[in-house]
C-alpha cells in the first residue's frame, strides 16, 4: 500500500512543486513515517489531522510548514484548507479531507473532499481544482 501511494504521489508531483497534505499522514513511528516521507517529491505543507502528531512531530516527519488551516489562492479563487469540513458548510469555499469516501460526492456545496480514497489514491492537481471550482457558481 505505501509503494503504490509513493509511486502514485511521485508520478504527479515534482520535487519543486508545493504540496498542500491536509491531514492523517500516516500511523506510525515518527522514524518509520519521516521514512516514507522523504521519499515523496514536492515542499510539503500539513494541515494537521486528528490522526497527525504535534506540530513539532509533523516536522520531524518531513513536513515544512505544519498548520491547522490557511487560506490560499487557487486560481481566481480563495478558498481555505482544512482537514475536517465545517458543519454547517461555511460561506468560503473549503479544500478538505478526513471525511474519506464518507460523503456521496466530491464536491458537496462549497466543500470539495480530496480524501485520496475518493481520488484514486492520487494527489488533486491545482488544474483539476481550479476547473472544478470554476465550473461552480461561488457567488
Amino acid at each position: 500500500m505505501n509503494e503504490r501511494l509513493i509511486q502514485n504521489w511521485n508520478a504527479l508531483v515534482e520535487p519543486e512543486d508545493i504540496v498542500y497534505f491536509l491531514g492523517d499522514f500516516g500511523l506510525g513511528s515518527t522514524d518509520f513515517l519521516a521514512s516514507l516521507c522523504v521519499r515523496l517529491h514536492g515542499n510539503k505543507i500539513c494541515i494537521r489531522g486528528n490522526h497527525d502528531g504535534s506540530v513539532s512531530k509533523m516536522q520531524k516527519i518531513g513536513f515544512a510548514v505544519v498548520l491547522k488551516s490557511s487560506f490560499i489562492e487557487v486560481g481566481r479563487h480563495l478558498v481555505e484548507l482544512i482537514h475536517v469540513p465545517s458543519e454547517p458548510a461555511p460561506p468560503h469555499f473549503q479544500l478538505h479531507g478526513h471525511v474519506h469516501d464518507k460523503r456521496p460526492n466530491k464536491l458537496m456545496g462549497r466543500q470539495l473532499n480530496l480524501s485520496v480514497e475518493v481520488w484514486d489514491y492520487k494527489p488533486v492537481s491545482e488544474k483539476v481544482i481550479i476547473a472544478l471550482l470554476d465550473g461552480e457558481d461561488l457567488q
